[in-house]
């Protein structure tokens, strides 16, 4: 990862903002899913130690282990998101 054993957050929710998911067509929602389920697997099975900072934003400093905690809470928010899409795209 980073060499000092930190590296900085950022703010998800500015990012979506920004990049206005919420007009994006649903194919490309579900082919980022698909992709970043894959980017994350693969980069949990090489995590760093829990001796590795992550800055978050919101929480402060934690460790990897806590990261991928979080991350798990996350995908059931992102599946409702990805639901309220497939509602919008069908009605």
């Amino acid at each position: 990862l980073v060499p000092s054993g930190r590296f900085p957050g950022w703010d998800a929710d500015a990012m979506a903002t920004t990049r206005r998911y919420e007009l994006l067509p649903l194919a490309v929602g579900l082919a980022s899913l698909q992709a970043a389920t894959g980017e994350w697997l693969e980069e949990a099975a090489v995590a760093p130690g829990d001796d590795v900072l992550i800055e978050h934003g919101e929480f402060g400093d934690i460790n990897p282990t806590e990261s991928m905690i979080r991350n798990a809470h996350e995908v059931h928010h992102h599946s409702f998101d990805i639901g309220r899409l497939v509602e919008a795209h069908s009605s």
